[in-house]
């Protein structure tokens, strides 16, 4: 039985049940979830059950077939009611190159077809779609700037975007983008890893033929997966059919943590609280001097970027990482800090990082006066600079 968060509870009592069964949110201020989110308790002990059983009975067995087939069920309708969206459109896979190519294989490209990149996605998003279309004979074209205002042609085979912009945190419009693409006769694949679980997203509502979700960010899940919402317009039985079965251990714990997610905790009390965390976080930064944010005032998901003059990105990071224990995502290719807002963030953890953000920001990495790191020897301390 998985433990209950009462819906009913006040805000703070029931951010300290959540923040309970996520231990890792005592480790730190985790502000990265932009690259894995925290790994729930109930999850960790539905996978030590499973493997104690195969341990003691063995991992074959005449049901283990009907096993499977029940573990990827599940997966597919956790994902599947994030999403608003049935099961039977939903396919898993080890990663988004491998999803991208099962579903876009379905439908090869016409000659000198060609793969538009809207706006800025993450590295890993692009790495991704250069394979795929170079498996295809298609040639990848980036539009830069605003997605919105880039230009789909006739020649246009996919055209791919994220949902939330990678340099300004924004939510792109993707009904319009849909549109757009549609009447290009292209298909549109929208990257939805860093908004799934972080804001309300109906698949099929948005117009999109291909959705991707990351399950290990703000969905909480194990790594290795990349789970696809496909429209009409692909044929879900060939794309799933190219594809492999998943562990075992990684369908268990994808459907045990989403499940958790939207049943125990709520997915309408995460959206919202997130929601206003972020914007504290914005407001809060922006009045920093010296503090750069790419991103818009209004229209963010839950991922704020930003610049501090006169430091790299790494470098802040790193004195982040000593003066308040917090933990971002690093975006080195545009000199970026990037946060990745969560419900189970405290409006302390906040304060303390903004605060430590002013200091960065009012010093240089040579003037910044270091504060003295403490060492705790004994069988109970480790050997951390509180």
């Amino acid at each position: 039985m998985m433990p209950l968060v009462d819906p009913f509870l006040p805000d703070e009592a029931k951010l300290a049940a959540v923040r309970e069964l996520l231990p890792s949110t005592g480790s730190g201020i985790r502000l990265d979830a932009t690259v894995v989110g925290p790994f729930p308790s109930e999850t960790d002990r539905a996978l030590q059950e499973a493997d104690d059983w195969e341990l003691r009975v063995g991992r074959g067995g005449p049901d283990r077939a009907d096993d499977m087939l029940q573990r990827a069920e599940e997966a597919r309708s956790v994902i599947a009611a994030v999403l608003s969206a049935t099961p039977a459109r939903i396919i898993l896979a080890p990663g988004p190159r491998a999803a991208l190519s099962a579903c876009l294989s379905t439908a090869a490209p016409p000659p000198g077809a060609r793969v538009l990149v809207l706006g800025e996605v993450t590295d890993a998003l692009l790495a991704a779609v250069r394979a795929v279309a170079a498996a295809g004979g298609a040639l990848v074209e980036l539009l830069p700037g605003p997605a919105a205002d880039a230009v789909i042609d006739g020649d246009a085979w996919v055209v791919v975007a994220a949902h939330v912009d990678a340099l300004s945190g924004s939510l792109l419009d993707v009904p319009q983008a849909a549109a757009r693409a549609r009447a290009a006769g292209a298909l549109l694949v929208l990257d939805a890893g860093w908004s799934v679980g972080a804001v309300p997203v109906d698949g099929p509502g948005t117009g999109a033929d291909i959705v991707l979700v990351d399950g290990y960010r703000w969905l909480m899940g194990p790594e290795g997966v990349t789970a696809a919402w496909l429209s009409e317009r692909i044929d879900v039985t060939r794309a799933a059919a190219l594809l492999d079965p998943l562990p075992r251990t990684i369908l268990l714990g994808l459907a045990r943590s989403v499940g958790w997610l939207l049943m125990y905790v709520g997915l309408p009390w995460a959206f919202e609280r997130a929601e206003r965390l972020t914007g504290r976080l914005q407001r809060a930064l922006a009045a920093v001097p010296g503090v750069e944010l790419p991103g818009p005032s209004r229209g963010l998901a839950t991922t704020i970027s930003l610049r501090i003059g006169g430091w790299s990105a790494e470098e802040a990071a790193a004195e982040l990482g000593r003066r308040c224990f917090a933990v971002l995502d690093i975006d080195e290719r545009r000199d970026l800090l990037r946060a990745g807002v969560t419900a189970w963030l405290r409006e302390d953890e906040l304060d303390r990082f903004v605060a430590a953000v002013g200091d960065l920001a009012s010093h240089t990495p040579e003037t910044l006066p270091r504060r003295p790191m403490l060492t705790l020897l004994g069988d109970d301390h480790d050997e951390r600079g509180r």
